[in-house]
């Protein structure tokens, strides 16, 4: 008898220990997937289609208006490619792929492309040359990540033993055919003097990436929040002086551009959860 009861014992332990385990948050970047949002996650999508309708409203008024408002145009600028930061950040972090994994990156990718076709922040480009250079800028975040993930910075690498490296022959399909693609895009690109267009001022394809990477840097290796505020606004103000080269006209414009996309990644990777890095990580008082 007492055995039996040591063994009914044993079982409902057992049970309510799988049915905590079962109900136990996962640790990995679960709060921006996009079958389990967090109400802060809510928060911030929101906030962010927000924005993105206000400076839209904003520009469109100045055009009507036959206005030249450098304002409206860097805002819109800064927060498409903000979003595109956001999508490579979160895809370069994220531990399991689904279909999400391919159809957020292309549809970010041809939103995006389509207002800064309608922005024409380059004169002559095309709507394939727009796609082109935003693909180059998100494959740019998503190498550097990759890179201090598996060289250097081995403090970046999250929970590698967990990762798994697994697709099946649907996704390898995928794969291959974005990679086509791409260097479709890049085939039908235009070419002016010899140089492919979409990579004209090097500089500036540059500066997203750039921008990304350290504000992921920051985000986990300085505690106190408002020394990570202020090393954001550097990281913006810095990437803005270096793609301005000594052009003081442009300056001011550029400074605003960066450092709202700086500050808006910053919020989604403080708070959406898609760099899931334990706070013990930082290392900076």
């Amino acid at each position: 008898m007492a055995t039996k009861t040591m063994a009914l014992r044993c079982d409902s332990l057992s049970l309510a220990k799988a049915t905590i385990l079962t109900l136990r948050r996962s640790p990995c970047n679960a709060a921006i997937m996009v079958d389990q949002p967090s109400f802060r996650t809510w928060l911030l999508a929101v906030a962010t289609i927000a924005a993105d309708t206000l400076a839209g409203v904003w520009w469109i008024t100045a055009q009507a208006e036959r206005r030249q408002d450098w304002h409206s145009l860097a805002i819109l600028t800064s927060l498409t490619l903000a979003q595109i930061g956001i999508v490579a950040i979160w895809l370069a972090f994220r531990q399991v792929h689904d279909v999400w994994s391919f159809v957020l990156p292309m549809g970010a990718l041809g939103i995006a492309a389509a207002i800064r076709l309608k922005l024409a922040t380059f004169g002559g480009f095309s709507f394939v040359d727009y796609a082109c250079r935003t693909a180059v800028q998100m494959l740019g975040t998503l190498l550097g990540l990759w890179l201090l993930q598996h060289t250097l910075w081995r403090w970046l690498a999250v929970r590698r033993a967990s990762r798994k490296w697994e697709f099946s022959v649907g996704q390898l399909l995928v794969w291959t055919t974005m990679t086509a693609l791409f260097f479709g895009l890049v085939a039908r690109s235009t070419w002016s003097a010899g140089e492919l267009m979409p990579l004209t001022a090097m500089s500036g394809v540059c500066a997203p990436p750039v921008i990304a990477i350290g504000v992921v840097i920051n985000s986990q290796h300085v505690a106190r929040w408002y020394l990570r505020l202020c090393a954001y606004i550097v990281v913006g103000s810095l990437v803005a002086i270096c793609v301005a080269y000594g052009r003081s006209y442009i300056l001011v414009q550029l400074n605003v551009e960066f450092i709202l996309e700086a500050l808006l990644i910053a919020a989604w990777v403080e708070w959406s959860g898609i760099v899931p890095w334990p706070p013990d990580s930082r290392i900076i008082a």
